[in-house]
């Protein structure tokens, strides 16, 4: 249960929006997003919304203790996230605003998640979907979570 959650929070979002007037340089808005990503950010907020057969079944906003989930992304690649003192590496790619976070296990697959990230300066937000169906019931699962960069 402690993975599951840990996986979902970490599904949960991260969507980077930049605005422009004119002509961009995709090179340079990608390098822009990259190194705005680097760093250590904490999650503040989570929202759960879960539906079974497309009623409600949950909508929940949770503040976070300050230091319950951080994560660490550096330029090679690697991130770290730490929740309530366990650690979990893995490696990502973002493209544009999408974030992949593919995570190896040792004698088990690797687990991919893809997150859209929204960064604007200190602040991050990141937002993850999934829908699966099992025993006749459809599930749809989303996750937000509110970051700020430390």
């Amino acid at each position: 249960m402690k993975n599951l959650l840990f996986k979902s929070l970490m599904i949960i979002g991260f969507a980077t929006v930049f605005v422009a007037c004119e002509k961009d340089d995709s090179s340079s808005t990608a390098q822009s997003t990259n190194a705005a990503l680097i760093g250590t950010w904490e999650a503040t907020t989570a929202r759960n919304i879960n539906k079974e057969n497309g009623v409600i079944a949950e909508d929940s906003t949770t503040t976070l203790p300050a230091g319950l989930y951080t994560t660490t992304f550096y330029a090679n690649g690697t991130v770290i996230n730490t929740f309530a003192g366990d650690q979990d590496t893995a490696k990502y790619t973002l493209a544009g605003n999408i974030l992949t976070l593919i995570y190896e296990y040792p004698n088990n697959p690797s687990d991919t998640s893809v997150l859209t990230l929204t960064i604007n300066s200190n602040t991050m937000k990141s937002v993850s979907e999934d829908t699966y169906t099992y025993d006749s019931v459809a599930y749809y699962y989303y996750e937000e979570i509110s970051w700020i960069k430390k």
